[in-house]
């Protein structure tokens, strides 16, 4: 059997190597991830929503507007828009982005501090654009059977 490797106790990690862990994680993500304060500036993007997004990773994005990085009209935009204005957000929902044109699912969600305090929004999407083109195929083929 195995020996576990040998982890440091949770107690002995300082706090910038915490932070270091969590940005590894959502920079490992194979979905992408925008998250954004309440006034409306990135603090996350991850090299995953890049991609899917068709945009060249800048660093210069955090802090920026969503809007001013993404454009007012993109689809994301409208999207993000919603965080703190609607009640209910959408989990697993779906949109075909005109720009790149691809389909996505996604679901937005409020951040909240430990009192319950909303600080922030984060957007979590997947490309789903061959699962799609797999779907229309198979009903081409059911079609023409």
């Amino acid at each position: 059997m195995k020996e576990a490797p040998d982890w440091p106790a949770a107690a002995s990690i300082s706090m910038i190597d915490r932070e270091a862990f969590y940005r590894n994680v959502v920079h490992s993500l194979r979905n992408g991830v925008i998250a954004i304060w309440r006034d409306g500036s990135i603090a996350v993007v991850n090299d995953a929503a890049y991609r899917i997004l068709g945009l060249d990773a800048d660093p210069s994005h955090i802090g920026r507007s969503f809007q001013d990085v993404l454009g007012r009209d993109h689809d994301l935009s409208e999207v993000l828009s919603l965080a703190f204005t609607e009640a209910d957000l959408p989990n697993r929902a779906e949109l075909r982005l005109r720009s790149p044109s691809k389909a996505i699912g996604y679901t937005l969600s409020r951040i909240a501090d430990r009192d319950g305090r909303v600080s922030g929004a984060a957007l979590l999407f997947k490309d789903l654009t061959r699962v799609e083109q797999l779907e229309e195929r198979e009903r081409l083929r059911d079609r023409l059977a």
